[in-house]
């Protein structure tokens, strides 16, 4: 039983949280895209039709709970956590350490990672690979950071944060794609600070982790496949290929849930756990996830953002 709950907890958790380019190197990615995608992935087999239905039914059942069964329970308690007005704190601080930490490097990936190099948002968005007058970015970046941190001029540095989005959009091109979602998210929300921005905010963190489960799940497999094989992860008589196709399962069906903002709440706590759980299995920092756990945090608080309060 301890064994199907192990495998249960790493089917849920690689997928979400596990960032490929940080875990191989480049030349690892090279030769693994070199590789011919899993027939699963590309063809209808009794199998993969099986695990498709079954994140199809989980979807479904999960909104129904939601839409039905528990869409009025512990509502006194989610309007009294609402408006505790602490969310602000904990995504501006959260961020702002993610910030710092870029900036600085203090927390080396993997082993290709032999020098320290500064890098914009996320660590495979490393300075050292543009121009010299780019490298001042950093200390832009800095200022950032401690707006951030010490609570100083939040909307100021909101705005501040969305220019970054988009000068590593504009230097690093499609790699930054996999960032901007959050990051814009959590920038327009510490902007505007109301319903319509946590809405946003929402939005883009489902676009984003989408968007991973797309550009690096479901067509890149050979990447998750290689980092199982480098992990050498034990699954218990799973095979590795099947295994890869449920994550992608997985992952899309976690993107769709908060998409729908449904039981949000449930969701970024189930979620957070799995960051973290996640970060002891695979030996990762769990500070390198540090403005994601900011985003989960505000939806536990605040929620996801309501359309029709917004409209109404």
């Amino acid at each position: 039983m301890k064994k199907v709950i192990f495998v249960f907890l790493l089917l849920c958790s690689i997928p979400v949280f596990a960032h490929e380019q940080w875990m191989l190197s480049p030349l690892e990615i090279l030769q693994l895209n070199k590789q011919p995608t899993p027939y699963i992935f590309h063809h209808f087999t009794q199998l993969n039709i099986i695990i498709m239905l079954s994140s199809l039914l989980f979807l479904f059942v999960w909104i129904f709970l939601g839409k039905k069964l528990f869409k009025h329970a512990f509502s006194e308690l989610r309007l009294k956590i609402s408006k505790k007005p602490v969310a602000i704190f904990f995504l501006s601080l959260l961020t702002g350490l993610m910030l710092l930490i870029a900036t600085f490097d203090w927390i080396p990936i993997h082993p290709a990672h032999t020098t320290y190099s500064s890098y914009l948002l996320a660590p495979d968005l490393q300075l050292q690979h543009l121009p010299e007058w780019c490298k001042d970015l950093r200390w832009f970046q800095l200022a950032i950071a401690l707006l951030l941190i010490l609570g100083i001029g939040v909307r100021l540095s909101a705005m501040a944060l969305i220019v970054l989005c988009f000068i590593c959009l504009f230097l690093f091109g499609v790699p930054a794609l996999a960032y901007l979602g959050f990051y814009l998210g959590i920038a327009m929300y510490l902007l505007f600070q109301t319903e319509a921005s946590l809405l946003v905010l929402r939005v883009l963190t489902g676009l984003g982790f989408l968007y991973s489960a797309v550009m690096y799940k479901w067509l890149q497999p050979n990447l998750d496949l290689g980092i199982l094989v480098k992990k050498h992860v034990e699954l218990w008589g799973i095979d590795y290929v099947t295994f890869v196709f449920s994550m992608a399962c997985v992952e899309t069906v976690f993107a769709v849930l908060i998409l729908t903002g449904i039981m949000i709440r449930p969701l970024s706590v189930i979620l957070f756990g799995l960051f973290l759980f996640t970060g002891v299995l695979m030996g990762e920092n769990p500070l390198i996830h540090l403005f994601i756990y900011g985003i989960l945090i505000t939806f536990m608080i605040k929620g996801g953002g309501k359309l029709k309060r917004i409209i109404g």
